[in-house]
């Protein structure tokens, strides 16, 4: 649903478009202007979390109201109304509910763009101006009011979010003007959240994360084991798990058994074989774990969310 140039975003397209790798498939935007605004309301009640994914764009997302927990790689950021923080390029990340469980709902602009708007790739701008912003070692920048650059950062980010939601003349360009002139914020005060260089930390991570994510992909359903995983990457077993914990949030073992789960669920609704060779197609060999690994993470046993499934497509 579109107003203005905004896409409003349903709670069934919550439900990311990701490949092995968690890189969202959708495409934000379209080749002559790479950029995306989308307004979304979040329930809590039923959305507990977004799936980690990452793109090539970077994103702005503008808490309207409400509450939500911003998980980047090994940070976890507690985001309230009128906060706005900037998500870097390639950077894993999800969404999910405060810690504040009283907070039901959260309402927020996210604008998704590549670089690419503000200066071509093969340009001197790009260059000189992208390139040190995309590879500063910041995986994030939240914008405080109490700071004067940031606080114009907010007013401008306002400002586009504004372009996009009415119907104005020449929209396009007052975007444009408006990213550009956040961009040269970025730029100018490059030195104050300048970190050690990503090519030397968090890309060589997030490199090695996704070469052994895409292994588990391949080889859930065999009997696969820490070393195997850590193998995938060509690197030790310790540093595998760091990659993990740092990336996802989790173990490398503990994202197998997710990712083998929630292959199981799809073949549960897809697929006429038993729960057995369900389980047995996703790497669990013992039927009565994969029971109880199954309730444990979705509240009911398979046999029962069949069931539920079943009877709520006959009342359909």
């Amino acid at each position: 649903m579109q107003k203005g140039i905004v896409e409003v975003v349903s709670e069934d397209a919550l439900k990311l478009q990701i490949d092995e790798t968690m890189h969202e498939t959708k495409i934000h935007g379209t080749e002559e202007f790479p950029f995306q605004c989308y307004s979304t309301h979040i329930d809590w009640k039923s959305l507990k979390e977004t799936e980690w994914h990452w793109h090539e764009e970077l994103e702005l997302l503008v808490i309207e109201s409400g509450a939500m927990k911003c998980s980047i790689g090994e940070h976890s950021l507690a985001l309230q109304e009128g906060d706005c923080i900037l998500v870097n390029s390639r950077m894993v990340h999800r969404f999910e509910v405060p810690e504040d469980k009283s907070i039901a709902v959260c309402d927020c602009i996210s604008i998704l763009f590549s670089s690419e708007l503000i200066a071509a790739s093969r340009t001197i701008i790009h260059k000189k101006y992208i390139v040190p912003v995309l590879q500063c070692g910041a995986d994030y920048i939240v914008f405080h009011t109490e700071v004067e650059w940031q606080q114009h950062v907010l007013e401008l980010v306002q400002q586009v979010c504004q372009f996009c939601r009415t119907e104005i003349n020449m929209v396009e360009m007052h975007i444009h003007m408006g990213m550009y002139a956040i961009w040269m914020e970025l730029t100018e005060h490059l030195d104050e959240y300048r970190r050690e260089p990503r090519e030397n930390q968090n890309m060589v991570m997030q490199a090695r994360l996704r070469k052994m994510l895409q292994f588990i992909s391949d080889h859930y359903a065999e009997q696969i084991t820490l070393a195997d995983i850590a193998q995938a990457a060509n690197i030790s077993q310790s540093a595998a798990q760091r990659c993990f914990r740092a990336g996802v949030q989790t173990s490398p073992i503990s994202y197998l058994k997710d990712y083998r789960l929630a292959r199981a669920k799809e073949k549960l609704l897809s697929t006429h074989l038993t729960v057995f060779e369900i389980a047995r197609s996703v790497g669990f060999d013992n039927a009565g774990y994969f029971d109880r690994s199954f309730k444990r993470a979705f509240g009911m046993t398979p046999r029962q969310f069949v069931r539920q499934e079943s009877e709520k497509n006959a009342l359909e």
